[in-house]
């Protein structure tokens, strides 16, 4: 009897130990399938930020082409208008040494 006891006890523990390493094998997989998912979304999210900071970027270098060409425009408008005083101020000299 004792021999048949110990060998079912024996055969008991056998299939605890298997079912525990089964189980743990389990837990194994799904946290790396739970790594690999969180590091797709962590991937995905830099991409995105990365995408957003790349039309950040062009937003701003737009913004720069804009403010350098209304810069640019001004200048041209002050040298014409410059040109244009240079202009009076010669033609009011001619006059004036006409008149003299």
């Amino acid at each position: 009897m004792r021999g048949e006891e110990r060998k079912e006890e024996e055969r008991k523990q056998e299939r605890r130990g298997k079912e525990r390493r089964r189980e743990e094998t389990r837990e194994k997989r799904k946290a790396k399938k739970r790594r690999g998912k969180e590091k797709r979304v962590k991937e995905r999210e830099e991409e995105t930020r990365g995408e957003e900071r790349n039309e950040e970027e062009r937003k701003r270098e737009r913004r720069r082409n804009k403010r350098g060409e209304e810069k640019e425009k001004r200048e041209e408008t002050r040298g014409e208008e410059m040109r244009a005083e240079d202009r009076r101020e010669e033609e009011g000299k001619r006059e004036e040494r006409k008149g003299n």
